[in-house]
């Protein structure tokens, strides 16, 4: 890995991962700049290919102190490239930047004033997203109330029921987050490096959501082609769908409760992903011919099963639940 030189602290650190993105990382770049002497900024090169025009568009800004460039030979993920970012970061608080998404002029302005009224009580908070195709991240009343555990897991229920009828509405969110809490609470390594992250999170430390639009959100064709052909391509790969499923299934098993309780979307979305992975597992068998396979095999083969009727009874039992509420409504 290579590492910039050593900076002194600030209080906010920034933190970019990028994977073959410099040809994007100049508008990422741009917006940034405006901040650099008052923030961190940490960029992770997760074995790029691009490593070296990435570096050499950045070459007259490598001597500012607050600037980390960072890079790993091998591609190892979006959750390691955050993890090695928080674990480099020197500031108090902690936020993240995708590599062809933009600040928006306001954003450390909110975001000092956020931490300078709250900062006695608050281990996070969680801020809107402006998209390109001028959307931004839906907010409902539930959040008007105390962040807890349950209430972020209802409102996470209510953008999944709003997808449901709109595929454009987003479920994400950006967040500011203590490197106290960040430093503890790791990305999982695997392709679904979120899911529990923002669960632990919210279950750990208190937060709560900042009304107001802080980074703009770039979505490329190319990038979305690229997420299909890389789902499409990886099917019959038996290592990551093992990952996959065994970190959906890692997720439910710690959380599937609460899931349940508060957020059944949210549950049924996890659980799906869960299945898609073990049956392209099942589907490969031609690839699970040797005999040391068959055991392993049968096991997944009996996990989906079992995973397959719990996926069904459950959404069996959230129509129904729906159903009740709406005659309920109207009577």
């Amino acid at each position: 890995m290579q590492n910039g030189t050593n900076l002194s602290p600030n209080k906010i650190s920034l933190i970019t991962p990028i994977y073959n993105r410099a040809h994007a990382f100049q508008r990422t770049w741009n917006s940034v700049l405006p901040f650099i002497n008052d923030i961190e900024y940490v960029i992770v090169s997760d074995g790029s290919n691009d490593f070296q025009t990435l570096k050499e568009y950045l070459e007259p800004y490598l001597d500012i102190p607050n600037l980390k460039l960072l890079h790993y030979e091998e591609n190892g993920g979006v959750g390691k490239a955050l993890n090695c970012g928080i674990s480099n970061a020197s500031g108090d608080w902690i936020t993240f930047l995708g590599s062809d998404d933009e600040l928006l002029p306001k954003w450390l302005n909110s975001i000092n004033q956020i931490l300078e009224s709250k900062t006695k009580t608050l281990d996070f908070f969680y801020f809107k997203l402006l998209y390109a195709n001028g959307k931004s991240t839906p907010t409902f009343d539930v959040l008007l109330d105390e962040f807890s555990f349950s209430n972020y897991l209802k409102y996470y229920n209510l953008i999944l029921e709003k997808r449901l009828n709109d595929e454009s509405v987003s479920l994400d969110m950006g967040i500011v987050v203590s490197s106290i809490l960040a430093k503890q609470i790791k990305f999982s390594e695997g392709w679904t490096y979120e899911n529990g992250w923002h669960l632990q999170l919210n279950k750990t430390g208190k937060g709560f959501f900042a009304f107001e639009e802080l980074k703009f959100i770039h979505e490329d064709l190319q990038d979305r082609l690229s997420t299909k052909s890389f789902i499409v391509n990886s099917s019959l790969d038996i290592i990551k769908n093992i990952k996959q499923r065994n970190e959906f299934n890692r997720v439910l098993n710690v959380f599937g409760n609460d899931l349940w309780t508060y957020s059944k979307l949210y549950y049924l979305d996890l659980r799906r992903k869960s299945l898609r992975r073990s049956w392209n597992l099942i589907i490969s068998f031609p690839l699970w011919t040797e005999k040391s396979k068959f055991q392993p095999y049968f096991s997944t083969l009996c996990l989906a099963l079992s995973n397959s009727a719990d996926f069904l009874i459950k959404t069996l039992k959230y129509r129904i639940f729906k159903l009740i509420n709406r005659i309920r409504i109207l009577s």
